[in-house]
């Protein structure tokens, strides 16, 4: 079996854009994570404004 060599400079290239897709993507999976959160969050929490806003009228 042959070995195909490659020179180093170009696999720590190779590494480094690799390195920046998963770090990307990882951003990306936690975006998406925090913004169902949020928007969870967001409905959940949304009557109990709303209920709070009407039984306090000093407030407004």
């Amino acid at each position: 079996m042959k070995a195909v060599l490659v020179p180093h400079d170009i696999a720590i290239k190779h590494e480094i854009e690799w390195q920046a897709l998963r770090a990307a993507a990882d951003t990306q999976v936690e975006l998406e994570r925090s913004d169902i959160a949020d928007s969870a969050g967001s409905r959940c929490a949304s009557p109990m404004r709303s209920s709070s806003e009407r039984t306090s009228p000093a407030r407004a």
